[in-house]
């Protein structure tokens, strides 16, 4: 996905940074602890609490994704306004067999 689009890179390193990292962290703690035997106080309300943090990281992860797709749909969009331009201009453009006013020189010869 970033070799296709460069722009993405920075994105992503926010994402990296800002949100996989310390989610890897949580998910690991909540191992941890989930598996710990005798289970230490307070754990099942702090283990529920990271469960319900685990739907908004997924929910992040999900707009962090729609941000990129975006990037993608304004990129297509440009390259078809850029294709539909130059195609206009080949359409109203000379054909092969005329020869344009611009090219004729000042004594009417081409």
């Amino acid at each position: 996905m970033l070799k296709k689009d460069p722009k993405d890179i920075r994105i992503v390193k926010q994402f990296i940074s800002h949100y996989l990292e310390p989610t890897h962290k949580i998910i690991i703690k909540y191992v941890e602890l989930a598996t710990v035997r005798p289970m230490p106080a307070g754990a099942l309300e702090t283990l529920g609490r990271t469960e319900k943090s685990l739907k908004g990281i997924r929910t992040t992860f999900l707009q962090q994704k729609e941000k990129m797709l975006n990037n993608d749909v304004l990129d297509l969009d440009t390259e078809i306004k850029v294709f539909e331009t130059l195609s206009k201009n080949m359409e109203t453009g000379p054909k092969k067999n005329e020869k344009s006013e611009t090219n004729r020189s000042q004594d009417g010869t081409y």
